[in-house]
């Protein structure tokens, strides 16, 4: 029975290699599968990188807003302190497309990473008074990456209340006169 046996174990001429072409086939298509899986590590690897250098980028954007809304307002209350040598001047408009500015020579710095620059969008009548004004400012930053491959901006509007010989509103009133 110990020979019957082993007769049956050996492949016979018909059958030679058989074995190891099946495994040769098995081994490549794992093969191509784990280089599939490896490019597709790679792309999302990629993409990850992307969205965090976008959100830092937009988290800088945010912070030179932050900074231009603040150094704003801390010069008209410094002009709210001295009233009578104080005259809101509009800043210079913004007459180019934003891409297109210097941005490092042209806006104000705002931390390692982020410009700002305060545009004059023009005065707006405040309703119910004859004598009071809404002047529109538009802070607009940018914000970059350290790796500098991204970039975003962010924009907001600030808007003061203004008498029409440029002074400040005593006490600005808060939702009369709506611009």
């Amino acid at each position: 029975m110990g020979s019957a046996s082993r007769r049956g174990v050996h492949p016979g001429p018909e059958q030679a290699g058989a074995t190891l072409a099946m495994v040769m086939i098995v081994l490549l298509v794992l093969s191509v599968m784990a280089v599939a899986t490896l490019g597709t590590s790679h792309m999302q690897t990629l993409q990850a990188k992307n969205v965090q250098l976008g959100l830092l980028s937009l988290h800088n954007a945010e912070n030179a807003v932050a900074f231009g809304e603040r150094a704003w307002t801390a010069e008209l209350s410094a002009c709210l302190e001295d009233r009578a040598a104080c005259v809101l001047d509009p800043a210079p408009p913004l007459m180019a497309d934003v891409e297109s500015i210097a941005w490092e020579s042209r806006a104000s710095a705002a931390g390692k990473h982020g410009h700002y620059i305060v545009e004059y969008l023009g005065a707006r009548p405040l309703a119910g008074s004859a004598d009071r004004q809404w002047r529109l400012y538009r802070i607009t930053g940018r914000g970059r990456d350290p790796s500098a491959s991204a970039a975003t901006l962010v924009q907001t509007v600030v808007r003061f209340c203004v008498k029409k010989d440029g002074l400040p509103c005593p006490q600005p009133p808060s939702g009369v006169g709506e611009p």
